[in-house]
């Protein structure tokens, strides 16, 4: 396991500027044995076991060593964006800072998606009363087959346009003598039998 103090040393003579990527290579192994050492290193979630092949744009200024990291939570979690993370440590002073975080696309977006307007075709339908294969009728309700309709991209995307294309729907059937039904996971509509 590597201390600062070694780290230190391995650096001594070497000029101010950007590392070459065998030397970035070489420091995060060693900072990741030691970085729990580093007052503020916790800061943004950070552990060093996350440097390793991960850190970019190091560069030495004695006594500090800068880099960014890409953090990928978010994308683990269906975001195409991820984190990134800009860190000083002051090797001399064992501290490390979180400088900066921002956002990197990592993957193209889902396409756009009006919601709207598919939210207002399916209110037609089901408000004339008309057959489709997104929608299953019985006696006097209608279940909406949503995954049919929005089709899965990731997590939150898919999230939030069934999300909005079931308050828009609702919107739209609700004034029409439909109400929701509760009782269900589904989307599902219900309407009293006429007298």
């Amino acid at each position: 396991m590597a201390d600062i103090g070694e780290i230190l040393a391995s650096l001594a003579g070497t000029p101010p500027g950007p590392l070459p990527e065998a030397t970035q290579r070489e420091l995060e192994t060693s900072l990741s044995s030691c970085w729990g050492l580093l007052d503020g290193s916790s800061a943004g979630g950070m552990e060093g076991y996350k440097l390793r092949g991960r850190t970019e744009e190091m560069a030495w200024n004695p006594s500090m060593l800068r880099f960014q990291i890409e953090r990928h939570g978010a994308a683990v979690n269906g975001s195409a964006r991820a984190e990134l993370q800009r860190w000083e440590m002051d090797l001399q002073r064992r501290t490390a800072t979180l400088v900066s975080s921002g956002r990197r696309q990592i993957r193209p977006t889902a396409a756009r998606m009006d919601v709207s307007a598919i939210a207002a075709e399916i209110a037609s339908i089901v408000n004339e009363g008309r057959d489709d294969a997104r929608i299953v009728r019985r006696d006097m309700t209608v279940r909406i087959l949503t995954g049919d309709i929005i089709p899965s991209t990731n997590s939150q995307t898919t999230a939030g346009r069934r999300r909005r294309f079931s308050l828009e729907l609702a919107r739209l059937v609700l004034p029409q003598g439909w109400r929701r039904k509760r009782s269900t996971s589904h989307l599902v509509f219900e309407r009293d039998s006429p007298k």
